[in-house]
Parts: structure tokens; sequence; C-alpha cells
């Protein structure tokens, strides 16, 4: 029996993820895009933005979780077994697409060893989880089981806080990359066939996360995209003419604004009852 415990103690704490392999990852995927912001090349440019584009092309990853890797990683779901171990890979997939785009120059030795060891103990998690995990489903019952893999996470105060800090730096690093983004796109010739229409719409989301540090989501309705980002507030963006506007929520064609000219002045309108408020 104290054998048993110890061998469930190890699996909790050197298998299990837990929040604070979260914030470690969220932390090095922030160093991995820092060398992809101030990397570019003659052929594709500024890194950062070449993976932003290269997976929002790819078509496989949804709003919310564009907004994970590149906006608001401290909304990542951290307090259930499950979510957490969902909300990880997402940040692993990030560092894999920067990884896959950058030869790592050289005086970023010590980020690039780094990198290694940490691929080498996320290996090492793998394949010793999945064998002690057999042992343990062999041992226990369901009932059993089930506790363990319900285990829920309480972040303290500190995990918090650092995770808020991590957000902040992520959105210093990609807010001008994904505005850039959004710029290209808007550049490309007018479309309003449905997956130009989607990307747009990603972008506008990804752009508003960074501008309020919220998740949002959209819905596309025609040709508009009605951006959600906290409860009860949305915006909405449709093309006039060829060119992308926002627009009254309730008025289709009542133009508030050019997109192009938001993005340069970097701040978009909140439209309450009639009223437009800066949000800056």
């Amino acid at each position: 029996m104290k054998i048993f415990c110890i061998l469930i103690s190890f699996i909790c704490v050197n298998v299990f993820a837990d929040i604070q392999e979260y914030i470690d990852i969220v932390e090095m995927t922030n160093s991995q895009i820092k060398i992809a912001s101030d990397y570019k090349d003659d052929l594709k440019g500024n890194k950062l933005v070449h993976v932003i584009t290269v997976i929002l092309h790819a078509n496989k990853h949804p709003l919310f979780f564009m907004n994970l890797m590149f906006t608001v990683p401290e909304q990542g779901i951290t307090y259930h077994f499950d979510y957490l171990n969902e909300s990880i890979p997402t940040q692993e997939f990030l560092q894999k697409q920067i990884s896959d785009s950058i030869d790592i120059p050289a005086d970023t030795t010590n980020s690039k060893e780094m990198i290694t060891i940490t691929k080498r103990e996320k290996a090492r998690r793998h394949f010793t989880g999945k064998a002690l995990k057999n042992v343990v489903n062999q041992i226990l019952d369901h009932s059993e089981r089930h506790e363990i893999y319900q285990r829920n996470y309480k972040a303290s105060r500190k995990e918090i806080v650092k995770l808020n800090e991590l957000g902040k730096a992520r959105r210093r690093l990609t807010g001008e990359a994904i505005k850039k983004v959004l710029t290209q796109k808007l550049a490309e010739k007018f479309s309003t066939d449905k997956m130009y229409v989607q990307r747009i719409c990603t972008l506008i989301g990804m752009w508003i996360s960074v501008k309020t540090s919220l998740l949002t989501s959209y819905i596309i309705e025609s040709d508009a995209c009605v951006i959600d980002y906290d409860v009860g507030r949305s915006v909405k963006y449709r093309p006039l003419k060829g060119k992308w506007c926002q627009v009254k929520l309730f008025y289709k064609d009542e133009k508030i604004e050019d997109l192009k000219v938001q993005l340069l002045k970097d701040h978009f309108l909140i439209e309450e009852q009639n009223r437009l408020n800066n949000l800056d």
C-alpha cells in the first residue's frame, strides 16, 4: 500500500500536467515569439507575421485557439485536468510552428538549448505518463480512476498574477504582427468567398482581443462579422463598396468607420445605445 501511494504521488507530481507547467510553457512560447518577432528574411519577411499567416491559412484553428495562441494565453482553461491538458498542447503547437519556420541564430543558443530540454522533458512525460497511467488503470477501480482524472486545480494569486503578466507580454509581442496580417489581407483582391470572410473575421477578432485583453468570438451574417468580446458587447464589420468598415450593429449599411483607418489609429469604436466611445 505504501508503494502504491508513492506511485500515485509520483504520477500526479511528475507526469500529470499542472498549472505551473502551463505557466512555464506560456513563458517559453513568449520567448520563441520574441525570436520570431525580431527575425526577418528577404523571402518571407517578418517571421511572426509569416507564422500567423500560415496558421490562419491552414483553416484548422477556430478563433478561440487563435486567441489562446496569440493574444490571451492567460485565458487558457486551467482549473480542470482535462482542460489543462488541452491548453498546454495549444502553446506547444505554436512553439512547433515557430521552430519549424526559424533557424534560431547562434546568439540565441541558450534559448535553443532550453527548447531542446523542454522537448525532451515533454517526450519523457508522454511515454512515462502513458505507461504509469496504464498501471493505475489496472490497479484502481473505475470510481478511483475517475477521482484522479477529474482532478481540479485552483490557481494561487501568485500564479494568476504571473499568467496575467505573461498575457500582457504576449500582446506586446503580437499586436503589431496581427495588425500587419490583417492589413495585408485587406489589401488582397476583395472577395465574398466564405473562406476569405472567415479569415477577415478571425483577424478582426484577434485584433479586438489584443485591444481588450479578452477572448473574442464571432458569427457571420451574410458577408458581415459580428464580433463578441464581452458580455453584452459586440461590434459589427462588413464590406461597403469593397471596403471593410465597422457598421452599426442594428443598421445594415450605416457606416461608423473604415477598418483600415481604425488599424492606423489602433482602436475600434464601442457602440452602446447609440453612443460611441473610443477604446484606446
